[in-house]
């Protein structure tokens, strides 16, 4: 069955509409590759004028039947506006009877897209998937794949909600649901009423059938904007990517959440009151997220009582299990004067295992900011993370927070980082330097500290950060060396966030197990110099330039105490620096070369020693002597010795004229060593006596 541009349809006055219905006991339902609504804006128009909410479907299935077979695929539906109180639901699936104990159905490939309500009340849902309160004990498949949601507005109006896909049920029995919502792509999202304003692009409200799981993954979620302006903190406002809220009372069923991308979710109004912001919520216990990418939340809102959150957790329940958060990347860069936490434990019983999740949050925030937070009832324990927060403002940036006090939290081999040494970490609004946090929680004796902007960048440790690609670049050899092989073998997280192998003895901290090994040392092959005129000429070679910030030339005249006179950049494999015109006032200069890498880390050469022997031309006459030797080409202050052939210093005087007289008549024939030195040069000559 095809319904090709259905256009110019209005209704007025109705409290329900179908464009598209199959109720009843059917067993099985086909509907594919249909078309409902045309290229033009505001094709289809429904117009309610009654007080009461109306309900309007393009697709509508209520069955009756125990197991039915559904397939919704590959339709387009397009150009919907609705006003005056309307829940525009445009494929949706309701099971109201009990005898509808099992499912199996698909939403698969279906484009839906330019929808708009406004008016006094109602909400938008793309896909629905609806059980109702009378029904029990279900065991239900689904499969929402590849599906394409966009441009749904709602311009104007109160207490009016947008859900791209929506899965609940009206009852909390227990063995609902199974199946996966996956590679769903969800974008354009504007909600701009007031009240309770509502905006989730994937929602689920669902208990999990025993032993099984229900998949959310590999859905990309992006431009999620609240307009509205909530002035009640009594209101909800909300822009969520993924939210899953229920208690999951199924042994061992799980709800896992993986390989989503979600990002862009908007909060534009400066006047905002309770507007919360959340890539991922999850209300419940029993599940599993990881490998999820969050990035681009931002939050205009004046008021401290809005947020804005990476991941959160509350739960609904106490579970030994509740949750296990793991190799998530996770980027928070905003200018906002709301709580802005990175990954976020935020009330209730929530028990998680919080293991190898990499959380960045900068900018600049009026209040005190999170990488990682925990509320005073939660239970967590935190291993082998990155929680770095480098925001900026007057708030307080925190890598990690406990809410009231230490009782809950369990920690180790993670690394914080945050812009002071001295807020590292808070424990009951006091601050902590990671001494101190050692002290009072008992944990993280393993755990590495940095400091952001002064030993670590995030530019340099992390590949493209603002959109949460945390992987670790090595390029930057001084950062990488803080993770690697510096976490603890946890047998809950065997691969990374691309899927490797976990160093199974040492794995890397942060979400990315990388491939990393220091870079040799430079090897200095040789370092010389010679005279060349009034110039010292200093040369030298090197190999495995690896990490090098720059060479410094040092100088010194006494062999001890130097300084430096140059520096050249690395790049090169042989070096040349000339200290021009040195010999014009020295005879002797001794030079080193510092080798300083990018970290501030240095190594010295050798020290070489030149001299300019033109300047020291001593003569000695007569030779062979009888008993007096004249010895000129001196300078002031010198010192000259006589040695007989055994080396047994025979006289001494200091100079101070340029040439000085020696009485040699008291000595044997023989041969003797006349011994100069003025400024660290030293001149030898042989003399005979006769």
């Amino acid at each position: 069955m095809n319904i090709t541009h259905l256009a110019d349809f209005s209704a007025t006055g109705i409290h329900g509409l179908s464009l598209f219905a199959v109720i009843g006991n059917v067993s099985g339902i086909n509907l594919k590759n249909n078309i409902i609504g045309s290229a033009a804006a505001d094709n289809i128009v429904v117009q309610n004028n009654n007080l009461t909410i109306m309900t309007a479907n393009a697709f509508q299935i209520s069955i009756t039947n125990v197991s039915p077979v559904i397939n919704i695929d590959s339709n387009r539906v397009r150009n919907i506006t609705a006003t005056g109180g309307v829940n525009l639901f445009v494929i949706r699936n309701f099971f109201g009877n009990a005898a509808t104990t099992s499912a199996d159905v698909t939403l698969n490939g279906n484009v839906i897209s330019d929808l708009s309500v406004s008016g006094n009340a109602g909400s938008i849902r793309g896909l629905q998937y609806d059980l109702g309160a009378t029904v029990t004990n279900l065991s239900h498949l689904i499969n929402v794949d590849g599906n394409q949601l966009s441009n749904f507005t709602i311009p104007s109006g109160t207490d009016i909600s947008i859900q791209a896909i929506r899965i609940q049920n009206g009852a909390t029995a227990v063995n609902r649901l199974r199946g996966r919502i996956t590679s769903n792509n969800i974008t354009g999202m504007v909600n701009a009423s007031t009240g309770n304003a509502i905006s989730r692009a994937i929602a689920v409200s669902n208990d999990i059938v025993t032993t099984d799981s229900l998949v959310i993954a590999g859905n990309n979620i992006s431009n999620i904007v609240t307009n509205a302006t909530i002035l009640s903190a009594a209101s909800v406002g909300e822009g969520n990517g993924i939210f899953y809220e229920t208690l999951n009372s199924g042994v061992n069923g799980k709800v896992v959440t993986r390989d989503n991308i979600i990002s862009n979710i908007n909060a534009q109004s400066t006047d905002n009151v309770g507007v919360k912001l959340f890539g991922i919520s999850l209300l419940g216990n029993n599940t599993i997220t990881e490998r999820n990418r969050i990035f681009g939340l931002t939050n205009a809102a004046t008021s401290s009582s809005a947020k804005v959150t990476g991941l959160f957790l509350r739960s609904r329940n106490d579970d030994a299990n509740m949750a296990m958060i793991r190799n998530n990347m996770i980027t928070i860069n905003t200018i906002t004067n709301t709580k802005v936490t990175g990954l976020d434990m935020g009330d209730g019983a929530v028990n998680a295992t919080v293991y190898h999740n990499t959380v960045l949050t900068e900018g600049n925030a009026a209040v005190n900011s999170y990488a990682f937070f925990k509320s005073a009832t939660a239970i967590a324990d935190a291993k082998n993370n990155i929680f770095y927060n480098a925001a900026a403002g007057s708030g307080t940036p925190f890598a990690v927070g406990l809410e009231t006090n230490v009782s809950g939290y369990t920690g180790n081999n993670n690394y914080f980082v945050s812009t002071a040494a001295a807020s590292l970490g808070e424990i009951g609004g006091s601050s902590q330097s990671i001494a101190a946090w050692r002290t009072a929680t008992s944990q993280d004796a393993n755990t590495e500290e940095g400091l952001a902007g002064v030993n670590t960048n995030a530019a340099n440790l992390f590949l493209n950060k603002d959109a949460a690609q945390l992987l670790i670049n090595t390029a930057n050899t001084t950062e990488p060396v803080k993770l690697s092989d510096k976490g603890i073998a946890l047998a809950e997280v065997l691969f990374d966030f691309l899927g490797n192998s976990r160093n199974a003895a040492t794995p890397d901290i942060g979400a990315h197990e990388f491939l990393f090994s220091m870079p040799l040392p430079l090897n200095l092959l040789s370092f010389s110099g010679s005279n060349q005129s009034n110039d010292a000429l200093l040369q030298w070679r090197t190999a495995n330039e690896v990490n090098v910030s720059h060479f410094e030339l040092q100088r010194s005249d006494d062999g001890q105490s130097f300084s430096g006179i140059g520096n050249v950049p690395p790049g090169r494999t042989i070096y040349t620096f000339r200290d021009a015109n040195i010999f014009l006032t020295r005879s002797v200069v001794f030079y080193r070369l510092k080798s300083v890498d990018i970290d501030g880390q240095f190594t010295y050469s050798a020290i070489i020693r030149l001299t300019n022997q033109h300047l020291i031309t001593m003569a000695v006459f007569p030779n062979p002597v009888v008993d007096f030797v004249t010895i000129s080409g001196l300078k002031q202050n010198g010192t000259i010795r006589l040695f007989n052939a055994g080396g047994k210093l025979l006289q001494q005087q200091t100079v101070t004229a340029q040439s000085t007289t020696m009485n040699l008549t008291a000595y044997a024939k023989g041969v003797y060593v006349l011994h100069y030195q003025h400024s660290g040069e030293v001149v030898n000559k042989k003399i005979i006596k006769q």
